[in-house]
């Protein structure tokens, strides 16, 4: 192998809470860049080699000697040992083309000679948005807006009088209000080992949950492993890893999409603020400056819930 290779161990990776171990190694690795899905569950972008990467492929995974394809969301975090980055076209000379976007190889952790260790470790984590813009309360927009039309000379094609600005109660609807919330990420890790001269074995439970910051958007996921090592002489061993995974996805429709195709945290920016999330019918209010925007609350009804299960064995 003369592949440029770069490592990085369990520690490291384990020292960010996430539900895709690949988050973990943004900014950790020269020539690797790693941008974040955005959401719960949502598969990162790694590119290895930069912008010169054929087509942005991404990497292949390899996982105890098996590829696992382009996708490691089953696998807990705490359960990797080291990862290492194949940078160079060479890897593509023992993976083939599958692994033209670069290779990487992540060793999980195994069982050691001794008595049963039981490890558990847990977190909580709360997620908020960082310098998030003032929105403008519906009185204050509604003067705003009236400025504009003086300002283009259009001043007889004013939407609000003096009467409705003076008149109108409250502080508006705040759109980001009503789709976000603090998001909250629960992790909770069991480990057992042991093994004799003869025997190691090492199995492992995980439970994580994300709820995200948008409303209605979350992954839930439970992972199981099982590695065991058996040496049958000083010519043979064998051995299996094995793991399982459970995941739920509760997506919303998040990104950058606009107008009638608005998605949730664009289309809660745009929204006027004159209008309440319901009407007096009880139906979603509507723009009355441009009914093609969807209410931003009438997105959060939009759901796609999938489940996910997995098991891998070699």
């Amino acid at each position: 192998l003369t592949s440029s290779i770069s490592t990085v161990k369990g520690k490291e990776i384990t020292e960010t809470v996430t539900g895709n171990a690949m988050d973990a190694l943004q900014g950790k690795i020269n020539g690797v860049q790693v941008t974040s899905g955005g959401g719960p569950g949502a598969q990162p972008k790694v590119l290895i080699r930069g912008v010169t990467t054929v087509n942005g492929t991404d990497p292949l995974y390899v996982v105890d000697g098996m590829p696992v394809g382009t996708n490691i969301n089953f696998l807990n975090s705490n359960d990797i040992e080291s990862m290492e980055v194949l940078k160079d076209a060479s890897a593509a000379a023992i993976y083939g083309s599958d692994a033209s976007g670069g290779v990487i190889l992540i060793t999980t952790k195994r069982g050691k000679t001794g008595k049963p260790d039981i490890s558990y470790s847990g977190s909580v984590a709360f997620q908020y948005i960082k310098d998030a813009p003032d929105f403008l309360k519906a009185r204050d927009f509604m003067i705003e807006q009236n400025k504009v039309f003086d300002e283009l000379g259009r001043g007889d094609e004013k939407k609000y009088t003096d009467r409705q600005i003076a008149n109108f109660v409250g502080d508006g609807t705040n759109w980001m209000d009503e789709v976000t919330r603090v998001g909250i990420v629960n992790e909770h890790n069991l480990s057992v080992s042991a093994g004799t001269d003869a025997t190691k074995y090492l199995f492992s439970l995980s439970y994580y949950d994300h709820q995200g910051i948008a409303k209605n958007n979350s992954m839930n996921r439970i992972t199981g492993r099982l590695n065991v090592d058996q040496t049958i002489n000083r010519m043979l061993k064998a051995g299996i890893n094995s793991t399982f995974s459970q995941i739920k996805y509760h997506d919303v429709p998040l990104g950058d999409a606009r107008q009638d195709n608005s998605a949730l945290i664009y289309s809660a920016m745009t929204f006027i603020p004159t209008v309440p999330v319901r009407d007096e019918e009880g139906k979603y209010s509507v723009n009355p400056i441009r009914d093609i925007y969807p209410n931003p609350v009438s997105l959060l009804d939009i759901t796609d819930q999938t489940v996910s299960r997995d098991l891998f064995v070699s």
